[in-house]
């Protein structure tokens, strides 16, 4: 049965089971870190929930994937921890915020190797997990969207988060968020400047999306960003490559994605860059090919980094999660 969630803010407290550390190997070779936070429910230490992130957010430490657990831990207690198992994961990218230089020809693609490595490596480190569910957040349900197509023949991946998400092109997404707030820079919000930045996206994606440079930095002065948030610095100077392999038609890829996938549509209701219409667009796609089973939940009075208001969106995943088992047992 399809499910329409509208939560308050709900605190819990609990105490933290001794995480375990591990490593996996990077798209490129290099060794990278995950935490792996045990369930303290026995009945669900068979699931394992992986977190996977935005692509913008990841050199604040707070936002880095890899550090984020205890955060949320701090804020919402005993609630997440009881739906099973999480893992947290270092990004090749998140190593190089303070050396841009670095992300020079490393596109987005490789991202789907990182999570179908960290993936394998938690079912060899941990035999006993038989649910695996991929938790994409912001550019994150790229990732999981696609590898959950790629790796659609494992029947240990039961279902996907998508998050804070937009399914059409990222172009389209950018230009929309520019159209929204305006200059950054200059705090110009003027309906010409925002058409002006918008049209200035849609043409240089149009220049990028022929050569797919490794070397070109076509977009670098085209968003408006602040330039004193280091995030939006380093993103700006991405290669082409990057860009042109992430501007990917989101709604075929959800289309293809397995049947048998449980899904679950979670979206910040005060959230101006990806809306509650986006998180609407993605569920007509799922209810369009046939997901009936999918759900949708529209968290109150959070906005599009609803990691830091974990309380609420812990306790649909808690309720979302049990639902499936208790459909596996009927």
């Amino acid at each position: 049965m399809n499910k329409f969630i509208l939560l308050i803010v709900l605190t819990f407290t609990s105490s933290l089971k001794a995480q375990t550390l591990g490593n996996f190997t990077s798209a490129y070779g290099e060794v990278l870190r995950y935490k792996f936070y045990p369930t303290q429910m026995e009945n669900q230490s068979h699931k394992v929930f992986i977190y996977v992130s935005g692509d913008g957010d990841i050199c604040y430490k707070q936002s880095n994937p890899y550090e984020l657990r205890k955060e949320w831990h701090d804020k919402t207690g005993q609630m997440y921890s009881e739906s099973g198992n999480w893992v947290f994961a270092e990004l090749l990218t998140s190593r190089y915020c303070d050396r841009p230089q670095r992300l020079d020809g490393l596109g987005f693609s490789y991202r789907y190797e990182e999570l179908t490595n960290l993936i394998a490596q938690i079912e060899s480190d941990f035999p006993q997990i038989t649910e695996i569910y991929l938790m994409g957040y912001s550019a994150g349900p790229w990732v999981a969207i696609e590898v959950a197509n790629r790796l659609k023949n494992n029947q240990k991946i039961k279902g996907i988060m998508i998050g804070g998400f937009t399914p059409g092109k990222l172009q389209n997404t950018l230009a929309s968020i520019f159209l929204k707030h305006g200059d950054l820079r200059t705090g110009d919000t003027s309906y010409e400047r925002r058409i002006e930045i918008a049209k200035n996206i849609h043409q240089k994606f149009h220049e990028i999306t022929f050569e797919c440079s490794t070397q070109k930095k076509t977009m670098f002065g085209v968003f408006p960003f602040d330039e004193n948030d280091p995030t939006e610095k380093w993103e700006a100077k991405r290669t082409d490559n990057h860009y042109c392999e992430a501007n990917i038609d989101g709604r075929s890829k959800i289309a293809a994605l397995p049947a048998r996938l449980k899904i679950l549509v979670l979206q910040g209701e005060l959230d101006r860059d990806h809306t509650i219409e986006s998180a609407f667009e993605t569920y007509n796609v799922l209810l369009a090919t046939g997901k009936f089973d999918s759900d949708i939940a529209i968290v109150k009075g959070v906005g599009h980094s609803f990691g830091y208001q974990f309380p609420q969106i812990s306790k649909i995943i808690l309720d979302w999660s049990q639902s499936q088992t208790e459909q596996v047992e009927k």
